[in-house]
């Protein structure tokens, strides 16, 4: 708004529009609104209310526009409108509570800047530094706004704090270009090297701990790449830790290089490990069993159907309430549910008819007990 290109006024109503489609009202509850407030109190109040109206405009049609599918659901589908606006609603009530202290811990989630992520919370330090190139004001209300929001939600997981990860790595990379920027022109105090010294100091032991606890935990599980992953790894932190003084530069790339390092030669090991599976089998498999396209699929009563088996069959899957199982009509169908369709509907219900077992899928290669079973139900030939 403030460039007056209407280009970009545009696009950003549309990425607007796409945010609300991707997850609804939470990214406006959990980040823009923060960020609206925050902006204010940076000391930006006069530029909101000098473009009050056009915000609005902008928010309101972006609003229309993210919220059309749920419009057109509520008057064309009102059944499932409302069953997944009830599901919705009670999810975020009900699952997952946990007390509102739960996401006091958020800055650990910033991995190996931890330790500068802190040093923004002291306010004369962090914003002598930070304001010499940004707003320290702003940022650190931004952080504390979105957790603060997230807090008073009943429902919460880590994964939520996602949103606060975006504010905490624009006030952290501001805090370490003006450390570094302190550094070069020799102008650094006691409070920039007690930051650098904690954080590398850290950095430095856990690297050379990794290798160590590795081999001892993991040994029958390390291959060749892995070992030699964590060995460089040690061998940096064992480099970072005898040249961190003479080198200020060491402390600020190698926590980079050991990111990298574990991202690229450690991460996919450790999938690999937790999420061994050998009898894994996609659901959407089921999409390319060409005899069961045409029938229709039906989802156990009085258990709400995740949208994934949706995604996975490829079709509308309805629940078996909605069919009228003494209707001959209604035969053959195939039968999604959790459980074999013996124990489902017993055994001697389910003889009477032909059953054909399509396959047992998963949703995740983590090994569980949950699975799906996919059952053809036709009736018997006379």
């Amino acid at each position: 708004l403030r460039t007056k290109k209407l280009m970009s006024v545009i696009l950003s109503m549309l990425l607007f529009a796409l945010s609300i489609y991707a997850k609804g009202p939470v990214s406006l509850y959990a980040l823009w609104v923060p960020f609206l407030i925050a902006f204010g109190i940076g000391g930006n109040f006069n530029i909101l209310k000098q473009y009050k109206f056009q915000i609005l405009s902008a928010f309101l049609l972006a609003v229309a526009l993210g919220f059309s599918w749920n419009i057109y659901m509520i008057f064309f589908q009102p059944e499932a409108s409302d069953f997944v606006i009830a599901k919705e609603t009670n999810s975020w009530v009900n699952r997952h509570v946990q007390p509102f202290y739960f996401y006091f811990h958020f800055f650990i989630y910033i991995g190996v800047w931890t330790v500068f992520m802190v040093s923004t919370f002291f306010y004369k330090y962090a914003a002598t530094r930070i304001n010499r190139f940004g707003n320290y004001k702003f940022q650190i209300a931004w952080v504390l706004l979105t957790v603060l929001f997230l807090s008073l939600v009943p429902t919460k997981k880590e994964r939520y704090l996602v949103p606060a990860l975006i504010p905490m790595c624009l006030i952290v990379t501001f805090q370490l270009f003006s450390i570094w920027c302190a550094f070069k022109e020799n102008k650094e105090m006691k409070w920039d090297r007690l930051t650098v010294n904690a954080s590398s100091i850290i950095i430095y032991i856990v690297s050379i701990s990794l290798p160590v606890c590795l081999f001892i935990i993991f040994l029958d599980r390390v291959d060749l790449r892995s070992g030699f992953v964590t060995s460089i790894i040690g061998l940096l932190g064992i480099l970072g830790l005898i040249c961190r003084k003479k080198w200020i530069e060491v402390n600020f790339i190698i926590p980079v290089a050991l990111v990298c390092l574990i991202c690229v030669g450690l991460l996919p090991k450790i999938a690999e490990i937790n999420y061994n599976n050998d009898e894994f089998r996609e659901l959407s498999e089921v999409q390319k069993i060409e005899h069961i396209q045409d029938l229709n699929y039906y989802w156990q009563n009085n258990v709400n159907i995740d949208v994934k088996i949706m995604y996975g069959a490829g079709k509308q899957v309805l629940p078996l309430s909605k069919m009228d199982l003494s209707n001959n009509q209604v035969y053959p169908f195939v039968f999604f549910c959790y459980v074999p369709v013996e124990e489902y509907f017993g055994e001697e219900n389910i003889s009477a008819f032909d059953t054909e077992l399509i396959g047992k899928y998963d949703f995740n290669r983590k090994k569980t007990k949950a699975h799906i079973y996919v059952t053809k139900i036709d009736l018997k030939e006379k």
